[in-house]
């Protein structure tokens, strides 16, 4: 029950995430500063992972990087993630984080378009119809005010 709150922790802690980085990006370039954050990234993951391990060394596991297919879409997956971010910081280097995480808001979208179009899953009920047109909807707006002020 309680994972049911993850992905509202997780909204709340990239809203915090966006609101520093903003400010951080008036002075740092978006490139500095996703080197700098992947390095102190790095530093802090191989810290939790490394307690993870002495705790429970099967629980960290590269037996998946064996399967070639599997491997090669972890790799995709990982650099098209550093990609998306890039995105995201360039955007907050150009914009308030209110209008970046807003106008990300659409990805549920793409995340039900890719679905269909990679692994030929529909989810495409009324309801998931109905929000997804509203979250694409107000997304544009949004932009599109945004576009209307400059």
């Amino acid at each position: 029950m309680a994972y049911i709150f993850l992905p509202f922790l997780s909204a709340a802690l990239y809203g915090l995430s966006y609101v520093l980085i903003e400010k951080l990006l008036h002075g740092v370039p978006a490139l500095t500063f996703l080197l700098c954050s992947m390095v102190v990234s790095s530093v802090f993951m191989m810290i939790v992972f490394g307690f993870i391990w002495t705790l429970n060394p099967e629980s960290l596991s590269l037996e998946f990087l064996h399967d070639k297919k599997t491997a090669m879409l972890f790799i995709f997956t990982a650099v098209l993630g550093i990609v998306a971010w890039l995105t995201t910081l360039l955007s907050l280097q150009h914009n308030s984080a209110s209008f970046v995480a807003f106008a990300e808001i659409s990805y549920p979208v793409f995340t039900l378009l890719f679905l269909f179009i990679l692994f030929g899953e529909r989810h495409f009920t009324w309801q998931f119809m109905l929000g997804g047109a509203m979250i694409l909807g107000g997304s544009i707006v949004l932009v599109m005010s945004q576009v209307a002020k400059s």
